[in-house]
């Protein structure tokens, strides 16, 4: 038996976190006697989108799992879970594949050129596979044309982008940040190969605390991603802070 927990799961609204009321249904699900005294498999994807609510009732199941019983909480942010889950679970890290096995994988799936979808993804061959959405591509090459634009107008550029979905909208806001500092500090960039001759040319004179603390900044806001924001306003308000921090030194 299996019982997946999903905060992507099609409900009435989609949300992006999982409530207390799911984790309370699977607890009743574990519960219920096995199929041919096999094994119940409960499943929790991303384990980070718990709320603290939901978390907290987890507590119990983790501490005492039912006989023939397996947990699986899949998390690519281990800081974001609670120390309390962290304690009670055996951490088995899955380190992504190299490169070429990646680029070979990708490329028998159809994904036209897999390598710059590989970099885009930061090395993550599935999450490589929603990067190489055309409608995706786009979306993604619209916004950084507008980060690489030196006369970047911040209110049209968060008009145009707020129906985008805004997590994604800030983690290519992240990794264009991230790969100015790289370019700034070790000539290379990570995930916008592509625009390393702009990236070099915006970074040369910038400074570094100042792109640092934005980046702290980023951080900090995709932490907040779960809670309702106004887009337009966040964007517009991140779009500001990132031409602060890319303005050369006096």
């Amino acid at each position: 038996d299996e019982a997946p927990v999903d905060a992507d799961s099609k409900d009435k609204k989609k949300s992006r976190e999982i409530k207390i009321s799911q984790i309370r249904a699977v607890a009743d699900f574990m519960t219920l006697s096995t199929h041919r005294d096999g094994y119940r498999v409960l499943l929790i994807h991303p384990a980070e989108s718990m709320n603290a609510a939901a978390a907290n009732a987890l507590l119990k199941t983790l501490e005492e799992p039912p006989p023939r019983s397996v947990i699986v909480l899949v998390t690519d942010q281990l800081g974001r879970l609670l120390a309390t889950i962290r304690s009670r679970c055996q951490k088995v890290l899955l380190p992504a594949p190299d490169e070429a096995t990646a680029v070979a994988w990708l490329t028998e799936r159809g994904v036209k050129n897999p390598a710059a979808a590989l970099a885009a993804a930061g090395g993550g061959p599935l999450s490589a596979l929603t990067y190489a959405d055309p409608e995706y591509q786009t979306a993604r090459a619209n916004f950084i044309s507008a980060l690489a634009d030196p006369n970047l107008d911040f209110s049209l550029a968060a008009q145009n982008f707020e129906k985008h979905d805004l997590s994604d909208v800030l983690g290519w806001l992240h990794a264009w940040t991230f790969d100015l500092i790289s370019s700034r500090m070790l000539g290379r960039v990570n995930f916008y190969r592509e625009h390393a001759n702009a990236l070099e040319r915006m970074v040369r004179h910038a400074s570094l605390p100042n792109l640092f603390r934005y980046e702290t900044e980023l951080r900090q806001t995709r932490r907040l991603i779960n809670h309702p924001l106004n887009a337009r306003l966040l964007i517009e308000q991140l779009l500001i802070g990132y031409k602060q921090a890319i303005k050369p030194t006096q």
